[in-house]
């Protein structure tokens, strides 16, 4: 889980670098951070 999330941000900054579509990488970070909170609470409820 970790190792991914350092490729996730390897991958964000690389692709903030190219500084192309910062508005729409902006709104793929937050949908990712909301969605990794919400998988998160599932799962605690779940175990």
């Amino acid at each position: 889980m970790d190792q991914m999330y350092f490729v996730q941000q390897n991958a964000i900054r690389s692709t903030l670098n190219r500084k192309k579509s910062h508005r729409f990488v902006y709104i793929v970070i937050t949908a990712y951070k909301i969605l990794f909170v919400s998988v998160k609470r599932i799962t605690s409820v779940l175990v």
